[in-house]
């Protein structure tokens, strides 16, 4: 008897321990795809996917494999409903916060982060989506709680690197208690067209946000996109939509004359 409780015990550390190497496994597979996007990479990927298909690991790397945002977004929302406990769910529940956050859905966004932060509170992603819950409130406008927001995960995370950003926020929206409200100015076409400007490129959100706060702020329609640059998310600032190229290039040269802000002319 003795012996089989061994063997049984042993067995289950042994079918544990390949379970852990198997989760692993899929967020190294995930780290490599944004690093380096070779054939090699996204072969061994692949082959993880067919091998576990149907499990929360193998939603994961599909998400991570596709090109388009959206697509990506709709694995991120399946895994956390079939897999809402699995140690991939909030990284998936993290990344469909940022899609709605790079896509302008701020009320969406914050929902969003708000139910990580409820879901898992001890997530590695627990303390940016703080952060972020509170950059989508001031960004869909919402005063009171954006300002209250930017204190309460000062005060509570006072060391973290999000902390800096926090702050200048509190100092950009002054002590009155209101949003700034934007300069009028001449704006791009809107909403039509294919041509935009991209005028910053960031690895971390918020210096995207901030980006695209100042023109937003100056009178510029600004967004913000993710991307995958080299297999590294990055996070593009967007302003005004051009029916040409040559529309496009001139109100870049007239932002660059008065920002000094470079800028690309990008199709949509």
């Amino acid at each position: 008897m003795k012996i089989l409780v061994v063997y049984t015990t042993t067995w289950l550390l042994t079918v544990f321990s390949g379970m852990l190497t198997a989760q692993t496994r899929g967020f190294d597979l995930a780290r490599e795809l944004r690093l380096k996007r070779t054939d090699d990479v996204i072969a061994q990927a692949e082959a993880v996917i067919a091998q576990t298909k149907g499990t929360a690991q193998a939603l994961y790397l599909q998400a991570v494999l596709v090109d388009d945002a959206r697509q990506a977004s709709e694995l991120y929302t399946k895994l956390i409903a079939r897999f809402p406990t699995s140690d991939y769910a909030p990284e998936a529940q993290y990344r469909n916060a940022l899609y709605y956050f790079s896509r302008g859905l701020y009320v969406s966004a914050q929902s969003s982060f708000d139910k990580l932060i409820r879901t898992y509170p001890a997530s590695p992603f627990a303390v940016s989506a703080r952060y972020l819950s509170a950059a989508s409130s001031c960004a869909s406008k919402q005063s009171t709680a954006c300002l209250d927001s930017l204190r309460s995960f000062i005060e509570t995370y006072p060391g973290s690197d999000f902390a800096t950003v926090a702050r200048q926020d509190l100092r950009e929206f002054g002590s009155s208690g209101k949003l700034p409200t934007p300069r009028k100015k001449p704006r791009p076409e809107e909403g039509k067209g294919n041509f935009t400007l991209q005028v910053g490129a960031f690895s971390r959100a918020n210096n995207a946000l901030n980006l695209r706060n100042a023109f937003v702020k100056a009178g510029y329609p600004g967004e913000i996109t993710e991307t995958s640059i080299g297999g590294q998310e990055v996070f593009l600032v967007l302003v005004g939509r051009f029916e040409s190229r040559k529309s496009a290039e001139a109100y870049g040269d007239k932002i660059k004359r008065e920002y000094g802000k470079p800028y690309r002319v990008v199709s949509r």
